[in-house]
């Protein structure tokens, strides 16, 4: 996965790309990173135009599947927030040109996940950084530090949910897996892989849903079941749509 952060400013726009190792998640490098500058000679449509066409050359030449911005500071004075969310507007601009997925993230959550302090200086950011990314020096200029921390923000947060969620997985008990979902009357199919039974504490999980019930009822040919073992195939009420292949687990 390729990650573009960047750290948007109409005179000055940081930008730094990484990259995720596909085999190891919990490893990234440095691919590219920079700043955009533009004169004050230039008025605003000018100076807005520049950065909107570099933000696109480096989507076309890097081709990052998510595209992460620091979002405005809640108290950044009028007149900056104005320059900075016109800067931000055509970079989400480019992006979805391309077709990017945009994540924001404020300045207090990349400094309180890089660093585990919310009034982090910025010498410390860039040493989180430069450990991260395993650099002999701190990453330079400011801007382009404060986008790789935007990118490397959003890459560690996306792996510690992962991590939250392979932990509650190993707690829980897989008790089936849905085959086959009937969405008018909300009731799926499962083939039981252990004892379950009406009355348990169930959690659902798939790849974009993931919720929580109780068994309410079961069935096999329609006639109502209290407990089902290995190796069944049985109805049951869901209570939100669900999908071929997701995962049921027993919550202990």
């Amino acid at each position: 996965m390729i990650i573009l952060g960047i750290d948007p400013g109409t005179a000055i726009t940081g930008y730094g790309v990484i990259e995720v190792n596909q085999v190891n998640q919990e490893v990234i490098r440095l691919i590219k990173h920079g700043s955009i500058k533009t004169s004050k000679s230039l008025d605003s449509p000018q100076r807005l135009n520049l950065i909107y066409r570099q933000i696109l050359q480096i989507i076309q030449e890097h081709k990052p599947q998510i595209l992460v911005l620091e979002s405005l500071f809640f108290n950044t004075n009028a007149k900056s927030a104005s320059a900075v969310g016109q800067a931000m507007g055509v970079i989400k601009l480019a992006a979805a040109r391309k077709k990017i997925e945009v994540v924001e993230y404020p300045p207090l959550k990349i400094k309180m996940v890089l660093t585990e302090n919310g009034r982090a200086k910025k010498n410390q950011i860039q040493s989180r950084v430069r450990k991260f990314l395993g650099l002999r020096k701190l990453p330079r200029p400011t801007h382009a530090a404060d986008a790789l921390a935007a990118a490397i923000c959003h890459w560690k947060t996306r792996n510690d949910k992962i991590k939250k969620k392979e932990v509650r997985k190993m707690a829980d008990t897989l008790v089936g897996k849905i085959t086959h979902y009937y969405d008018k009357i909300g009731v799926a199919v499962v083939k039981v892989l252990a004892p379950i039974k009406v009355g348990d504490q169930i959690k659902i999980s798939g790849h974009n849903n993931e919720f929580s019930q109780q068994v309410t009822s079961m069935q096999i040919e329609h006639e109502g079941i209290q407990e089902a073992k290995k190796g069944q195939d049985i109805g049951m009420k869901v209570d939100q749509p669900v999908k071929e292949g997701d995962e049921i687990y027993k919550v202990e």
